[in-house]
């Protein structure tokens, strides 16, 4: 479950240099 958060946390951070319209 830990790695799930992290994956998250990291997907998060790529759609804020790059948000999605």
């Amino acid at each position: 479950m830990k790695t799930r958060a992290i994956d998250t946390k990291r997907e998060a951070r790529k759609a804020t240099a790059m948000p999605i319209p």
